[in-house]
């Protein structure tokens, strides 16, 4: 089943600020890992450019960086770090 629910928790920890969003979907298969990021990856009908332009964003314009913190059956986090 894809997620339901979406949670999206902020803390600031040594002058940094984290954003971390969790759903409670299936999760992101451990081989897939390495390339959700990137341009034009996808596992569904989509265009495979929303994590990546997230990346981008994240990056450039913020100064920061994504991650996915975990991942599971029961769902995945991501952390967005803020300088």
């Amino acid at each position: 089943a894809k997620a339901s629910e979406i949670d999206f928790t902020f803390k600031h920890l040594k002058n940094k600020t984290y954003l971390f969003v969790s759903d409670n979907g299936n999760g992101i298969p451990e081989n897939y890992l390495n390339s959700i990021f990137d341009l034009g990856f996808t596992t569904t009908n989509g265009s495979g450019i929303g994590l990546f332009q997230a990346k981008e964003i994240v990056k450039n314009d913020l100064d920061g960086d994504i991650t996915v913190e975990k991942t599971s059956k029961e769902g995945t986090t991501f952390k967005i770090e803020l300088n």
